[in-house]
């Protein structure tokens, strides 16, 4: 076309600059004349690859590269996360100095973030995946702290597009994402890795009431995410040990009446006590507050972590602090499944109101 001609005639006479500030012009028509037709970004991108060809250095200066981002930032808005199907734009891409090749592609992944349209394909999925990947894995090498955090969030971003009517897939997806994120290192994990265990919340809770879907793919997706949390609790104790105390809630909320299930919750609570008893120092009251009210929702309550979390309650510096757990956990023993677990644990039969009376004497 006429833009092949003009890059064949002028190359190595204007500058390089010159030649994609017209490649952009040409971008913005198509973008008004032809809406979505991929095909004539693909053309105008094969052109602008061509004048670098023909350039002797194939190395891009700042300048170039800044025009060369304006290009590429206008199917990535008009088009899109059909940007990552613009065959040559990773060609591009690939000419940029190490540095100004980061800033592209992160400038892609916002794009593709900001554009919230759904990923419903294992296909694009795996495009956007692949782009992404290289971007996260060198994230240690970063010194900027501003940046380094804005591409850990939109990288974890991601799995709020994630929109697979098949859930196998969609956990598929967030495997592979754990694998991109502990590439990145631990700095990538202790902020990628809770986004990553909320939304295998979010699909376990989905699948939670669906007949079709079997009990040991659902364990899985709690398993999963047990594991994730698990790798970064020595990271943030505090953080962890609420994530764990919100995965025991949410898998009673899916009624699983299997023992693997109330041992799975179980093993929840108690690595949230756990990490209350050997790594937390601060704000005691309020992360011990939440496990008691947890112990509401699980259907497997021991003798021995209800004698443990009476003794913390017990242990906290205020007295103040002390009443106020106290009176929490006596309204835990009220409840009815709770007393049965406690006289099953036990094989004693306790009278309504006889916990709660044991609770507070003992203070």
């Amino acid at each position: 076309g006429f833009l092949d001609k003009v890059i064949e005639e002028q190359a190595g006479i204007v500058p390089l600059r010159s030649l994609i500030e017209l490649a952009v012009l040409f971008m913005q028509l198509a973008v008004r004349s032809y809406g979505g037709e991929v095909k004539y970004v693909d053309s105008i991108m094969e052109s602008v690859v061509k004048a670098v060809e023909l350039q002797e250095s194939k190395e891009l200066d700042k300048e170039d590269a800044e025009t060369l981002l304006e290009l590429l930032e206008i199917p990535l808005e008009s088009f899109r996360l059909s940007v990552i199907d613009i065959v040559k734009a990773p060609v591009l891409i690939s000419y940029l100095s190490p540095k100004i090749k980061r800033a592209v592609e992160k400038e892609v992944l916002i794009g593709l973030v900001k554009s919230k349209k759904r990923l419903n394909s294992m296909e694009m999925t795996e495009r956007v995946l692949n782009f992404v990947a290289p971007l996260v894995e060198s994230i240690e090498k970063k010194e900027d702290a501003y940046e380094f955090e804005e591409v850990q969030t939109n990288a974890a971003a991601i799995l709020h597009l994630l929109e697979f009517p098949d859930p196998h897939q969609e956990f598929a997806i967030m495997l592979r994402l754990k694998d991109i994120f502990i590439k990145g290192g631990m700095s990538c994990m202790k902020t990628a890795f809770p986004a990553v265990a909320f939304a295998l919340y979010r699909l376990g809770s989905e699948v939670g009431s669906r007949e079709e879907v079997e009990e040991s793919f659902k364990l899985s997706v709690f398993d999963l995410a047990y594991l994730l949390i698990e790798m970064i609790s020595s990271a943030n104790p505090e953080s962890t040990a609420k994530l764990f105390l919100h995965g025991a809630t949410v898998l009673h909320s899916m009624q699983l009446k299997s023992k693997a299930a109330e041992d799975l919750q179980l093993q929840y609570i108690n690595k949230a006590f756990a990490l209350y008893k050997d790594s937390i120092s601060t704000n005691k009251l309020e992360l011990l507050i939440s496990l008691i009210g947890t112990l509401n929702t699980s259907n497997t309550v021991t003798e021995p972590l209800l004698r443990e979390i009476q003794q913390s309650c017990l242990k906290l510096l205020r007295r103040e602090e002390q009443c106020k757990a106290i009176l929490v956990f006596s309204h835990v023993l009220l409840e009815e499944k709770v007393r049965r677990s406690v006289m099953v644990a036990c094989g004693d039969v306790f009278e309504e109101g006889a916990r709660t009376v044991w609770c507070v004497q003992s203070e």
